[in-house]
């Protein structure tokens, strides 16, 4: 299973490469003495390739943690690639409506908008943090254009159960502290421990975000209006099912 999970990251990394090209590229900026690289036309396409980057290096350090039996990490780590590929359904099906939603105008502003926390700390200013589209309104509006209208509740309930209880592993409640216990050992094992044995628990639930990964880049293909790398997609979907024995 690692060996495909690789195979299908250095996959990702070519259709990414692909995607980047079709969208105008980042621009040097200059704010404070630095320069920055951002992209200056802040469409939905560049934001698609932007969570399309943070998903494989998500799943690359996951893959990491997951090797040397760090589980709590890697599996706060799935939570937030969870999130990103969302993110890219969301965007996928927005991109394409005409007229543009109202949520994905909100949801632009919120992702190309500067960090201004630092600054307002230092003028004395109150604080405020970064605001976002809601994880609830994304599930919403997901499930709204993908499922019958019967089964929105159904679909983006699903969806939020799994966003809450994956957020245990980046919140730290008891119930997932208690994980890194070793009855054996009688102690709380904070290192390396690749034989936990939630080991394969949690191998079997990388799964999905690996398969979800592929199943994104379709999503943003499409939206970006690069057929061909979807048609790479679905064969790639294809193979990734027959090498790891489960249907996709």
């Amino acid at each position: 299973m690692h060996s495909l999970f690789s195979q299908t990251l250095s996959w990702m990394d070519v259709q990414l490469s692909s995607l980047s090209n079709a969208v105008p590229s980042p621009t040097p900026h200059h704010e404070g003495g630095k320069v920055m690289q951002r992209y200056s036309e802040k469409t939905v396409e560049q934001a698609m390739v932007q969570k399309l980057a943070r998903t494989i290096s998500g799943l690359r350090a996951s893959c990491i943690l997951l090797n040397d039996g760090f589980l709590q990490e890697q599996a706060a780590l799935c939570r937030m690639v969870n999130d990103f590929e969302d993110d890219i359904t969301f965007l996928s099906i927005a991109a394409l409506q005409s007229p543009r939603p109202q949520i994905l105008n909100r949801y632009l502003d919120d992702f190309y908008s500067e960090e201004t926390a630092a600054e307002d700390f230092a003028e004395g200013k109150r604080v405020k943090g970064r605001t976002t589209v809601s994880r609830k309104d994304i599930a919403n509006f997901i499930a709204r254009e993908q499922q019958d209208p019967t089964d929105e509740f159904q679909s983006s309930n699903a969806a939020l159960a799994v966003g809450y209880m994956m957020s245990g592993y980046i919140h730290a409640p008891s119930q997932h502290i208690m994980e890194m216990y070793d009855p054996q050992r009688k102690r709380f094992i904070t290192d390396s421990w690749p034989a936990h044995p939630f080991l394969r628990a949690h191998l079997d639930d990388i799964w999905s975000y690996f398969y979800r990964g592929i199943v994104t880049f379709g999503f943003a293909s499409h939206a970006i209006g690069r057929p061909d790398i979807f048609e790479q997609c679905m064969t790639q979907l294809a193979y990734f099912g027959q090498v790891s024995g489960r249907d996709c």
